[in-house]
Order: structure tokens, then C-alpha cells, then sequence
């Protein structure tokens, strides 16, 4: 049920979070006399880029009006878009006066205090006749955040209209925002460390997969959700900055391996199967997982809400209380699943202490783990809620670490410390083998070696 629930989410989520190069404008309403801020780019100049092979940035307007039939929106000119700094908005932008008329009514055009154009500033007429226009920034040597504003100076009752296209920025590394350009890389590393660390698991395991325990499955299940999680990424931010086209597909896919792995992290841990560690106990109870399903099923709706709201937080300028209010509740979720699995590791522990002290002495390393993971993944949101990377152009280069880099490195971290605690070995495994073939009596391995011990010594 989680992971239907995971998918669903993703596609309602997904296809959001990956627009960010381009603003789009789908019959979007434009009220008469109204200035809107509609959207926030990070852009590097050249100087200050890491790479710079598409030169310049540059601003890409595709716009038209639509209206009524039989309007004149053909030749209304009242509207106008600009692109330009944010310190432009706030120093040169009067929002109790921002239109001149020329013309008794006539429209009106958009004017900066004082009367003069702002040279920073990329400006476009709107018309009901489309025409794609580059232009572009002048940045000056220095790296800005850009507001796209749309702007109807015509006060006359009747001529709200629509907006239709596009309006795209490109930096000199490409169509990714400064900020998430270092993403790019941080993803195919991650991709390539999960390789290396799932593909040693899986040779160690393969050989050994009938005896292993549920534990040492879902371990190489995370692996391989963690690596196509960070490969699905890669590919979609790569093809991002190439093309300045979001394939939704790849951050769709790459949404749900990442729910798959956080889903499958927390099943190994909170219903811990018992029985395959002492094969006297049996149990037919199928609450625990009705439970932990539903439970997981409210914890991923709410990471997906929270992820939402990340991602349109620097496009938007969203408020820290607007944040904190969509992060809660995931926050909640996570706090309750903490719990389950501390009280779930602590009583598998004590019910294989006497019987199976190896495996019992593994549940407890599990214990201690899972409790740095919880203070781990405080750091984590804590980083990601109060990310103070954004706040300089000399820190973007490091809002990858604060934009998800921390929880990556810290779950891969743990996924690493998880397969040392559970490598497979005789001692810790949940399958009884017998050498057969010549008669003989067999050699009794792993968990039952460990109970025969115990009951010779005590005889």
C-alpha cells in the first residue's frame, strides 16, 4: 500500500519540483493596473561561473496576450515583462507608482523612480502576437538573483487578458539555476558510490540469498533504490542544463526510488521477523504490518508535501513560517517511526539474548545506529530549513549540502555502517544447512549451532 501511495504522490509532486529554468504561463490571469513578481533565478556571471561554456546569460521572453473574441488584444501594449535583480525591485521599483501615461486613456507603461530606465533590467512588450526574443543580462561581474515581474499599466474596465509562453533564463553553465548546477556532479558521485558499495553487497549475498535474514535482503534493496534514485537524478539534471527541458520522467523515477528506499529502510527495521532467528516462534499477527504500512503511507505524504514546498522555496521566495508549517507534520511522522523502531530493535534484542546472542548483539549495533540517524536526520532538517546558502552569491556553490546533500551523505553513511553489522557470515544467517550426499550426519550452522551450544552447556 506504501508504495502505491509513494508513486500517486509522486506523480502529483514530481512534475512540479522539476520546473525551474522557465517560468510558464498557461492562460494565466493578468488583472488590470497590477504588478506581479512572479518568479526568482540564480544567476552566475561569467566571471564568477564554474563553467562557462555557454558564454553570457542570457533571458529568453515567448509571450503573447489572449482575449475575448473581437478584442483588440492584438495591439494592446499595456503589458510589459521584465527580468531584473532583486536589489533593482527593492531600491527602483515604486509599488504605489509604477506606470506612466503618456497617452489620455490610453495605456500606460511600466516606469522605475525617477524616470529612468534601470540599465540592469531586460524589459519586454507584450503583444498578442507571439515572438521568442533572447536578450541579454548584464550582470557586470556580478552574480544576482533576477525577479521576473509582469506589469499592466491600462486601467480601462474590460481589458483583463491571459498570458501564454514562456520566460527562460540560462547561465553561463547552462540552463540550471546557479544553485542547483552543483547538484549535477553531487548526484553522479553518489550514484557511483552506491554502485560500488550495492554491487559488493549483492556478490557477497547472491551466493547466500536463501539463508539470508529479511534484514540482509532489504539491505541490498536500499542499495539498489539509493543508486537509481542518485543515477535517475543525475540524468535528469543533466539533460536539464543541456536542453533546458525538465524530462519529469527521470524526477518521477527518481522520487519514488528515493520513497522505495526510505519505505524499505524502515520495514527491516520495525518489523523485525522473528521467526527466521528462532524457528520455535510462529506468529500469524498481521497487525504490525497493516500498521506500519498505513503509518508509512501518512510519513511519505508528508515527505512529499515537505519536498514540494523545498523545492519552489528559492523560485518563491516562500516565508520560513510558511516552511516550518509544511515541514511539521513529516517531521511528526518521522518522530513516530523513530519510536517504532527503537521500541522494535529493543525487544528483538531481548527476545534473542539467551537464545541467538549473535544475532541479538546485531539488533543492538542496529539500536545504536538508528539512534544516530536520529540525530542525524535533526542536523538534516535543521540544514534544510534554516539554509542560510542562498543569502550571498559566494555561498551557492554550497547550497547542494543544504538542499539534501547532508541526508544523502548521512543515509549513505548509515547504509555502509548497516552492511558491516549484518555481512553475512555463519553466525548470522536464518537457514539450517546440512552436508549431504554421503550419509552422514550434517553439520548444524548459524542461528540452531548457537541454541544447540547453549543446551549442551547447560546439560
Amino acid at each position: 500500500m506504501a508504495h502505491f501511495a509513494a508513486i500517486s504522490l509522486a506523480l502529483v509532486f514530481g512534475a512540479q519540483h522539476a520546473a525551474a529554468s522557465a517560468y510558464y504561463f498557461v492562460r494565466t490571469d493578468l488583472p488590470a493596473y497590477t504588478f506581479q513578481t512572479m518568479y526568482l533565478w540564480y544567476v552566475h556571471s561569467v566571471e564568477d561561473a564554474v563553467s562557462k561554456a555557454s558564454g553570457s546569460p542570457t533571458v529568453t521572453f515567448d509571450l503573447k496576450l489572449t482575449g475575448v473574441a473581437g478584442s483588440d488584444h492584438d495591439r494592446y501594449v499595456g503589458h510589459q515583462a521584465f527580468v531584473m535583480p532583486q536589489s533593482t525591485l527593492d531600491e527602483r521599483v515604486d509599488l504605489n507608482s509604477w506606470c506612466a501615461f503618456p497617452e489620455e486613456n490610453g495605456p500606460g507603461q511600466f516606469r522605475f523612480k525617477g524616470g529612468e530606465n534601470d540599465v540592469r533590467a531586460v524589459g519586454f512588450k507584450i503583444t498578442g502576437r507571439k515572438q521568442r526574443v533572447t536578450m541579454s543580462l548584464p550582470l557586470n561581474g556580478r552574480s544576482e538573483v533576477y525577479v521576473l515581474a509582469i506589469s499592466n499599466c491600462w486601467e480601462k474596465p474590460g481589458t483583463d487578458m491571459k498570458l501564454e509562453g514562456t520566460v527562460a533564463v540560462k547561465n553561463p553553465h547552462g540552463y540550471l539555476p546557479a544553485t542547483e548546477y552543483p547538484r549535477r556532479v553531487f548526484y553522479a558521485v553518489m550514484a557511483i558510490v552506491y554502485i560500488a558499495a550495492t554491487s559488493a553487497w549483492a556478490f557477497v549475498c547472491l551466493p547466500r540469498w536463501q539463508s539470508l535474514l529479511t534484514i540482509q535482503k532489504g539491505i541490498l534493496a536500499v542499495g539498489i533504490a539509493g543508486a537509481l534514485e542518485n543515477i535517475f537524478f543525475f540524468v535528469m539534471y543533466e539533460i536539464w542544463n543541456l536542453s533546458g527541458d525538465q524530462y519529469q520522467i527521470f524526477c518521477l523515477l527518481a522520487m519514488y526510488c528515493s520513497s522505495w528506499k526510505l519505505m524499505e529502510a524502515f520495514s527491516v527495521l520495525l518489523v523485525v521477523p522473528i521467526a527466521e532467528c528462532l524457528p520455535s516462534v510462529h506468529t500469524d499477527d498481521a497487525s504490525p504490518q497493516f500498521w506500519l504500512q498505513a503509518l508509512l503511507s501518512l510519513y511519505m505524504v508528508a515527505e512529499f508535501n515537505a519536498g514540494a514546498v523545498q523545492g519552489y522555496r528559492l523560485s518563491h521566495s516562500l516565508q520560513i513560517d510558511y516552511i516550518l508549517l509544511n515541514v511539521a507534520p513529516a517531521v511528526l511522522m518521522s518522530m513516530a517511526l523513530y519510536a517504532w523502531a527503537n521500541w522494535s530493535l529493543f525487544t528483538s534484542a531481548g527476545a534473542l539474548k539467551e537464545q541467538a546472542p549473535e544475532h541479538a548483539a546485531a539488533f543492538i549495533r542496529s539500536h545504536v545506529l538508528v539512534i544516530v540517524s536520529m540525530i542525524g536526520a535533526c542536523c538534516a532538517v535543521a540544514t534544510e530549513v534554516f539554509d542560510p546558502t542562498t543569502l550571498e552569491a559566494a555561498t551557492w556553490s554550497s547550497h547542494w549540502l543544504c538542499a539534501g546533500g547532508f541526508r544523502q551523505i548521512m543515509f549513505f553513511f548509515l547504509f555502509v555502517v548497516a552492511m558491516a553489522i549484518w555481512f553475512p557470515r555463519e553466525s548470522l544467517l536464518g537457514y539450517n544447512y546440512e552436508v549431504a550426499g554421503d550419509g552422514r550426519d550434517g553439520e548444524t550452522i548459524g542461528v540452531l549451532e548457537e541454541i544447540e551450544s547453549a543446551h549442551e552447556a547447560e546439560a
